[in-house]
């Protein structure tokens, strides 16, 4: 009989990246939280690449940004860093 997928949420993830990324091993994260192995090298990849969109599309009716959204996060992101470097600058 096939059991149903699981479903983590993205704070689930976020503790399962966190724990993986200050030193504890994939092995005792398997153990601890009961996970396949391959989720934590996945989670933590996908962190590492999207930094601010990861686990979007996680669980309940979240929706992965479109690219359109995404540029415009990334461009607000510049004009506030750019106002910050000016300011410091002043």
């Amino acid at each position: 009989m096939l059991e149903a997928r699981r479903k983590f949420t993205k704070e689930f993830k976020l503790t399962v990246v966190r724990d993986f990324t200050s030193g504890i091993s994939a092995a005792e994260l398997i153990h601890k939280y009961d996970i396949h192995s391959n989720l934590v090298y996945k989670w933590t990849q996908e962190y590492r690449l999207n930094l601010s969109g990861a686990f979007r599309s996680a669980v309940g009716n979240e929706q992965p940004a479109s690219d359109g959204q995404r540029i415009a996060e990334l461009e607000q992101m510049i004009g506030r860093l750019t106002m910050e470097s000016r300011q410091r600058r002043d």
